[in-house]
């Protein structure tokens, strides 16, 4: 009866030892798979980033040269209506008296 219960012990404690060294190969096999998991989501988060950048630049220069079209538009607008409205012996009259009083009388 007394081996009986010494075997028990042993057992018990065999098995305990077992299930410790098993929990610890667990939790190592955890700690791996939580370390690979964190990497794969921080480059899934840079990817994201990235593209999320490019979007925006994109974006950004699709609406600058909208923008820039607009302006330019606006100007040769400008510059039509001014050339309309420009009496031109009135402009050269008034070029060559600029020119002539800054080289020429000066």
């Amino acid at each position: 009866m007394i081996e009986q219960t010494v075997n028990a012990i042993l057992e018990a404690e065999k098995e305990a030892n077992d299930m410790e060294a098993q929990a610890m190969t667990d939790a190592k096999a955890m700690v791996i798979n939580a370390d690979e998991e964190a990497e794969n989501i921080r480059q899934n988060a840079i990817k994201k980033v990235k593209k999320e950048r490019k979007k925006v630049v994109e974006e950004a220069n699709e609406e600058g040269d909208k923008q820039a079209d607009q302006i330019i538009a606006m100007g040769e607008k400008q510059a039509t209506k001014l050339i309309e409205k420009t009496d031109i012996k009135k402009a050269v009259d008034f070029i060559k008296e600029k020119v002539l009083s800054k080289y020429v009388n000066s």
